[in-house]
């Protein structure tokens, strides 16, 4: 096997160089052919270019293309195709799906009715890698249509590889997919080329690998790879080896597991294959986490970054903030973990993201699971009930049969049993009423929550009238900013409330400097030339008062970042809290270029955000004052109880 193995690896390598000396004398043709020969030329040098290097491959098409004088023709619709799937293999299917329409066009326009299926097949898969999985449904059908009428087998067998692959992968219909798959098998009993079972074959296994059936998976597998070798074709052989890695690393077995990731990912990276690099290198990493090599992880986790934002790849580059995001949370690197799920959140499409509604499932879940357990405990009780009153009925019976004979050890029983009974029914009155108890307290914790979030949402939701009704002219992504960070100020009052587990109160210091963070790593500070610092004493303060401070600060920190400091100038940003007999004084102040000369912030109307800050500080029963001086400096002092 592992001979086998070396001469496979030896053709992989051997090949590219072979097609890089045919790509070099081909290349020497160029300077003295004709027009037409040039293009007979571009178009052989993109076929060769594409299988080692496709960067050179567009090139080559664009120059081609270039040279067509009608953009109606065959050449036109080759260049287009060629162009098209280049830009799929780079990761950019919106620039792919512009070419192929551009291809649909030409066959269209010379009645090309092959020239128009092979046009839907391309744009099919494209919709697939975009996501629109039924446009690729209808593209894919009307492909087969003509091909079918037309009676070209080869291309109907394609159409039916796609067609299963997208049922089973996407349309989550496997009875529908293994359908396509057989018929598409049957046809290739009359066909020597074994290319076309090798890649029915592998998606077979891929469908079998999804649904957890390792052994189907490995036999659809191995006799894909035995094809494929023989054909040489190298870009089944890495996505075979992949699924064999994903296989063993499913089992748990992960010394088979990366050596065929190794081997897949050297013959990739030998091929010049893209697309789906960066993927490669996260399931390195993350294998080698599961080996409790970090130090290797982490080098493959940010080498798919540093991949995914080569090639542009959004999708790649959220699963790779994540991984990114996962390992320095397990590493305990908290501050990099915070980072990185700054980068994920900010590339999902919604706020209420997968993983949030994951983490909503797993605490419905715990719910759940401590309800469960708490009848376990109830019934376990009822139980050991029922088992000491059948203890005591058997000892009654004994206690009437040997009566006569020892009424001395009668009535020591009775006594000890009598005992014993009071211990076990004081024991169990208590642990009922701490069951109460706890049940007591968990309704009036939830209650509290529920309270807590609707007034909260009750915020949010004036906020952001608010923000509508002074935001005409503000454009709406400043809104949508202004908006988010009114949230995030609220967001982390829960976040701390929950981890604490007391509804009551939170760190004022804490509070502060975890705002603090949000600032520094939402607005990018450190690039701005702009810190913040906090010097703030660490007191409980009630969430009743915290909501509206972590409010007002929010709209101050975002105020002096916005207007406080010119381009060239390098910012500060100072907040301080500190106790006094009348309660906490809070200050925050910018070395920024201050208000104007005159000008009376206090009683400037068209402020959100003045406004904000007065009726705040009055909810709070805090008195506010405003200097300019060297800057901005804005002091507010509140009781720290509030009736």
């Amino acid at each position: 096997m592992k001979l086998s193995l070396f001469i496979c690896l030896f053709l992989f390598f051997f090949i590219p160089l072979t097609s890089i000396s045919q790509a070099d004398s081909l290349e020497l043709q160029l300077p003295k052919a004709s027009q037409a020969e040039k293009i007979g030329l571009y178009k052989k040098l993109t076929i060769k270019y594409s299988e080692i290097k496709l960067e050179k491959a567009f090139d080559y098409a664009r120059q081609g293309l270039a040279l067509v004088n009608d953009s109606i023709s065959k050449d036109a619709g080759f260049f287009y195709l060629l162009l098209g799937k280049i830009a799929n293999e780079q990761g950019n299917p919106q620039q792919a799906l512009r070419y192929y329409n551009k291809t649909l066009e030409v066959a269209q326009a010379l009645n090309y009715e092959l020239g128009i299926a092979k046009s839907f097949q391309n744009i099919g898969v494209t919709h697939i890698r975009m996501g629109h999985y039924e446009k690729a449904l209808k593209h894919y059908l009307d492909a087969l249509n003509i091909y079918q009428k037309h009676n070209k087998n080869e291309l109907v067998i394609g159409i039916l590889n796609n067609l299963g692959t997208l049922h089973s992968c996407h349309l989550k219909n496997n009875q529908k997919a293994k359908t396509y798959f057989e018929q598409a098998l049957d046809l290739t009993k009359n066909n020597d080329d074994h290319n076309f079972k090798s890649y029915i074959l592998t998606n077979i296994g891929e469908m079998y690998l999804r649904q957890e059936a390792y052994e189907k998976a490995t036999a659809s597998f191995s006799e894909a790879l035995s094809l494929a070798k023989k054909e040489n074709n190298i870009q089944v052989i890495v996505n075979i080896l992949k699924n064999l890695s994903a296989i063993h690393l499913a089992k748990e077995e992960y010394p088979p597991a990366l050596q065929y990731a190794q081997e897949s990912l050297e013959i990739r990276e030998k091929a010049g294959f893209s697309l789906k690099i960066a993927l490669e290198y996260l399931h390195h990493g993350n294998i080698y986490e599961k080996l409790g090599n970090n130090t290797t992880a982490l080098h493959y986790y940010l080498k798919a970054q540093e991949t995914a934002l080569k090639i542009h790849s959004t999708p790649q580059l959220v699963k790779t903030y994540e991984a990114l995001h996962r390992f320095f949370k397990k590493t305990k690197q908290f501050e990099k973990g915070y980072y990185y799920l700054c980068l994920y959140t900010r590339y999902k499409d919604s706020l209420f993201t997968t993983e949030k509604s994951k983490q909503l499932q797993q605490i419905q879940t715990k719910f759940d699971v401590e309800n469960k357990q708490k009848e376990v405990q109830l019934l376990t009780n009822s139980l050991q009930i029922k088992e000491l009153q059948n203890q005591q009925q058997q000892t009654a019976v004994t206690t009437l049969i040997i009566g006569l004979l020892a009424s001395v050890f009668i009535l020591s029983t009775a006594i000890f049993a009598y005992i014993h009974k009071r211990k076990i029914s004081k024991a169990l009155e208590e642990k009922n009423k701490k069951i109460a108890t706890t049940l007591q307290e968990r309704e009036i914790l939830l209650k509290e929550v529920h309270h807590r979030v609707k007034n909260n949402l009750q915020i949010v939701a004036s906020l952001i009238n608010l923000q509508h009704e002074f935001g005409n002219k503000t454009p709406p992504q400043e809104v949508l900013q202004k908006v988010q960070d009114k949230i995030e100020a609220m967001v982390i009052i829960h976040e701390n409330l929950y981890k604490k587990g007391d509804l009551s109160s939170i760190s004022f210091k804490t509070y502060i400097e975890r705002l603090s963070s949000y600032f520094k790593t939402s607005y990018a500070l450190s690039e701005q030339g702009i810190s913040i610092t906090t010097d703030v004493v660490d007191t409980p303060i009630n969430i009743d008062t915290l909501v509206p401070c972590g409010l007002i600060l929010n709209e101050i920190i975002s105020n002096s970042i916005k207007h406080a400091f010119p381009p060239t100038h390098n910012g500060a940003i100072m907040i301080k809290a500190s106790l006094s007999d009348q309660g906490c004084t809070l200050a925050i102040k910018d070395n920024g270029i201050g208000f104007p000369k005159d000008f009376d912030p206090t009683k400037h109307k068209d402020s959100l955000g003045m406004q904000l800050i007065k009726g705040l500080s009055k909810q709070i029963k805090g008195t506010l004052s405003i200097t300019s001086d060297k800057g901005t400096t804005y002091t507010l002092s509140f009781p720290l109880s509030l009736e």
